[in-house]
């Protein structure tokens, strides 16, 4: 998942603790990593696990796309555990 937030000023580390907290039960962010994106704006790169179950992808949206800190939220791959997304 890339996740923008809604401000420069948004402290990141914060936010991926606070993603992790208002996911589901069975979603967990696996790791993270920063992508910057211009003017000081910086997007979070969310590998996240979760189930594969049908609708998954709109729960995590929904999810993430709730807390007040994120202004944008675009899943960027999916894949099986088992294997990596490469993410430019």
């Amino acid at each position: 998942m890339k996740v923008l937030p809604s401000d420069t000023g948004i402290d990141l580390d914060a936010l991926v603790k606070t993603v992790q907290s208002k996911l589901p039960s069975e979603m967990q962010v696996r790791s993270s990593r920063r992508e910057p994106i211009a003017f000081g704006l910086e997007a979070l790169l969310l590998d996240i696990t979760a189930p594969d179950e049908e609708g998954m992808g709109d729960k995590l949206e929904k999810a993430l796309g709730g807390i007040d800190s994120v202004g944008n939220v675009e899943m960027v791959g999916v894949s099986r555990l088992s294997t990596s997304v490469k993410i430019k």
